[in-house]
């Protein structure tokens, strides 16, 4: 589909206005290249208006619709309410001054099932700009976006995309409008922003949640409470944060992937990964470039029976407890390189790879 999207904005940009007028006047509008009958390219300065927007006689089997670089600040209410739009399945508006998105800006488009509005300058969002029941990608990454209170109107949301905005917090009704809400998210990205604080509340709903991705954040406590409900979730990602401590993550039994590197840690405190009466997935965990002192506590990680993977590296450790990895059968590797360790009898396993 890349491939395609390039090769269409080369084609626009190569065609001659004369040819461009011809191809307007066989279906397509001014500003647009069409390829068949479920294609169209729009770009364009000249494209700054969107209140009157539609493709010319192309009837009811318009698919994709894509709009590059065009002039225009914002989207009206009900931008793409013609019928030749009522068929688009995905729909692309990127790469332009877009500031602000307007209640039911994509009414009509009740087929819709990707929207990719990346690469703009969104910062106003109406909470009621999507009712697209059948929406389940939303890119909306690379903006500037401060507050999340939009998706509530989205039922069928699968993958939701906001990393690079300027989200400072996550509201109790960011995702979540009430708990009864049965949300189908299952990926969320929420990458370089500005998060320093979360509710409790805020994931509640998100009970199919299987990937969400904090990282290069401004965060300074986790709390597994806020994920408590997620039951479902196998990776987080909260590296690059100003956490120091965490808390409770055998609250979430179905974790598998946990990167914690690049934060402050100074303790792991028991229990936080597992407890002796809840079988722990995870099976990949990185605390590396942390400022963790020592291991004392052998429990930490003892109930951590899947665990394959620990990377401990560019810390400031002085020592580990010898049983500390007794429970851990299933271990593979250890990287501690980067301490002040000198006793590594803590080791005793000959199938773990220890890298010093």
């Amino acid at each position: 589909m890349v491939l395609l999207i390039v090769s269409f904005t080369l084609l626009y940009s190569l065609t001659p206005p004369a040819t461009r007028a011809a191809a307007a006047s066989d279906g397509c509008s001014p500003h647009c290249t069409c390829e068949g009958d479920t294609f169209a390219l729009c770009t364009g300065k000249d494209l700054h208006d969107l209140r009157h927007f539609r493709i010319n006689s192309f009837g009811r089997s318009l698919e994709l619709l894509y709009l590059h670089n065009i002039s225009a600040t914002e989207v009206p209410p009900a931008a793409f309410r013609s019928s030749e739009l009522s068929t688009l399945q995905e729909m692309k508006l990127t790469g332009s001054p877009i500031k602000k998105l307007h209640r039911g800006a994509f009414y009509n488009l009740n087929l819709l099932r990707i929207l990719d509005l990346q690469n703009n300058n969104i910062s106003s969002i109406h909470k009621e700009t999507f009712n697209n029941s059948e929406l389940n990608v939303l890119r909306l990454n690379n903006n500037k976006i401060s507050r999340v209170r939009f998706i509530d109107k989205l039922p069928n949301l699968r993958i939701l995309h906001l990393q690079h905005n300027l989200i400072d917090k996550l509201e109790k009704t960011s995702f979540c409008s009430s708990p009864d809400f049965d949300s189908k998210i299952e990926k969320i990205v929420l990458h370089h922003n500005k998060i320093e604080k979360m509710w409790h509340s805020t994931f509640s709903c998100l009970k199919e949640l299987v990937e969400l991705d904090l990282s290069h954040n401004k965060l300074l406590t986790l709390k597994a409470n806020t994920l408590s409900h997620s039951k479902k979730l196998t990776t987080l990602k909260a590296n690059d944060n100003h956490l120091q401590q965490i808390h409770g993550i055998w609250k979430v039994p179905s974790l598998v992937q946990l990167h914690l590197q690049n934060n402050q840690i100074e303790k792991l405190l028991t229990p936080v990964f597992g407890r002796k009466d809840i079988v722990s997935n995870i099976r990949n965990i990185d605390l590396s470039n942390n400022n963790l002192q020592s291991i004392s506590d052998k429990r930490v990680f003892s109930y951590l029976r899947n665990l394959n993977f620990l990377r401990l590296s560019d810390n400031n450790i002085s020592s580990i407890a010898k049983e500390v990895f007794l429970g851990n059968s299933q271990l593979i590797y250890v990287n501690v390189r980067g301490n002040p360790l000198k006793d590594y009898t803590f080791i005793n396993k000959r199938r773990t790879v220890l890298e010093k």
